[in-house]
């Protein structure tokens, strides 16, 4: 409870004036948080976790999770799974729920390396305490994904799985949140203003917008978009998932209408994705 308090004092005190005394504090709430709360417990169940956390000109820190009970202290782990490397602001405004960890993650707010399932299974941690402990800022206008999403589609690519409907929308959610976030990905839409109709022949209409340096989709159909992609589900879950819409097109798996050259941006973002989670 005391730790708690102290967490509430630091969030009022502000970012700004946050110091790296108080990091150690934020942390230890989160791991009474994942050795008390039944929802953090179900979700590390068989879970090892190991992370590092390099914060600019202060000692290293370390959260060790194990047999469903997180400890963190001082100092360097030899093998984590993964490590966080940023500057003391962006971690406590991370820390203390200002700021969306997948957010923060694909615009490379931080430097993050290691396994990728892990940092999103911390993700999950996170929103799980700020959620419970009500200390999440607003952000109902802003384009989100919650990280359970992230891991469905992890799995997707790196544990295999059969062709499913509800692997488009998952896709268009995640790449939606990314190509918003991420620097490069904003770069190769920077001067785009381009309606993509995705008609998926056994399964639905899907509407794409690039414009204004954002990404936006939604299950529609609309009169004269830019370009119309008509393929079948199959194609659908090859090309999102493993990029090369054009190559798809040659092969007579999808109908284009319309300038071609314009599915290029769509192959340029899935890649952009892709070699971003290293796929």
């Amino acid at each position: 409870m005391k730790n708690l308090e102290r967490l509430f004092e630091i969030r009022q005190k502000g970012v700004e004036a946050a110091s790296i005394e108080d990091i150690p504090i934020v942390f230890q709430v989160i791991c009474d948080f994942i050795n008390t709360n039944p929802e953090a417990q179900k979700l590390i169940e068989g879970y090892k976790l190991t992370l590092q956390v390099k914060i600019e000109d202060a000692e290293p820190y370390h959260l060790v999770i194990e047999n469903k009970n997180a400890k963190f202290n001082e100092g360097s782990l030899k093998s984590p799974d993964f490590i966080i490397i940023s500057d003391l602001r962006t971690i406590s405004k991370l820390l203390l729920g200002h700021l969306d960890p997948l957010e923060a993650y694909f615009s490379e707010l931080f430097t993050i390396k290691g396994d990728l399932s892990k940092v999103v299974l911390f993700v999950e941690i996170l929103e799980l305490a700020f959620k419970l402990l009500d200390i999440i800022d607003n952000r109902e206008e802003r384009i989100l994904i919650d990280a359970s999403s992230m891991k469905s589609l992890i799995n997707v690519y790196f544990k295999g799985s059969s062709v499913e409907p509800s692997q488009v929308p998952l896709f268009l959610e995640v790449l939606t949140a990314f190509v918003n976030n991420n620097p490069e990905a904003k770069e190769v839409i920077s001067e785009e203003d381009l309606i993509i109709q995705m008609k998926i022949t056994d399964l639905d209409n899907y509407l794409i917008r690039i414009v204004d340096n954002r990404m936006e989709w939604t299950k529609k159909t609309v009169p004269n978009p830019n370009l119309i992609l008509e393929m079948s589900l199959e194609t659908s879950t090859e090309v999102l998932l493993n990029g090369d819409p054009v190559s798809a097109f040659m092969a007579g798996k999808i109908i284009i209408q319309g300038d071609i050259a314009k599915a290029l941006v769509l192959q340029s973002l899935i890649d952009v994705f892709l070699d971003f989670i290293n796929v």
